[in-house]
């Protein structure tokens, strides 16, 4: 990986971590623009400590999380405490190259597998005293996939209105793509999700019960 960030025209390497206690004396010595982050190593509770600890002390910082712990609760955690973007360690490096890029400029991103696990488990429950309810509903259908179209047929709206409203979504947010509209939904808890059912459960996705 260290090879890798050298090589990209643009960045430099500040400092390896292989712990906490290793990280935190980097980041006290160094000033990174962004650190990757492995939840898992040395354990994901460690990891997510350390996540906390940058985001709480040094706010500047963006946090690209870059794991082979890619769950429904891992994500959620992730995105709550702040972790700018989220990828698999599956995923190919042309992605890598273009999550790296997008969260040095503070943007998000979600790896395709975060991204679907997050569609899938918003269950559309979202805080009545936060958001209007038209504002509400498109949220939860972008969310779970649905198109400009898709939304304008669902609401009885014009696709030119659906538009507007996410334009507007995005400047009230301060969020640059859709997607970064159901990462802040997601993390701000405008979307209630829920694990998803074990198999065999009768139970249909997204339910509440």
């Amino acid at each position: 990986m260290a090879d890798f960030i050298t090589q990209q025209e643009g960045y430099a390497l500040a400092g390896i971590a292989y712990d906490a206690a290793t990280a935190r004396e980097a980041l006290a010595t160094t000033s990174p623009n962004l650190v990757m982050l492995d939840i898992g190593l040395p354990e994901r509770s460690v990891g997510f400590a350390l996540l906390a600890e940058v985001k709480r002390d040094y706010p500047h910082i963006n946090v690209l999380v870059f794991t082979a712990s890619c769950t429904m609760q891992v994500v959620q955690e992730a995105i709550r405490l702040g972790a700018h973007g989220f990828l698999e360690k599956s995923a190919p490096f042309s992605e890598l190259v273009e999550a790296v890029n997008r969260v040095r400029e503070g943007q998000t991103y979600l790896g395709a597998q975060a991204s679907a696990l997050l569609r899938e488990a918003v269950m559309g429950g979202l805080k009545q005293s936060t958001l209007a309810a038209q504002e509400r509903a498109i949220l939860r259908s972008l969310a779970r996939g649905a198109v400009v179209k898709e939304i304008a047929t669902e609401l009885d709206l014009s696709v030119s209105m659906i538009y507007k409203l996410l334009m507007k979504l995005r400047d009230k947010f301060t969020a640059r793509t859709n997607e970064d509209l159901i990462v802040l939904a997601v993390a701000q808890g405008w979307l209630e999700i829920e694990a998803q059912p074990a198999a065999g459960n009768s139970a249909p996705r997204g339910a509440s019960t």
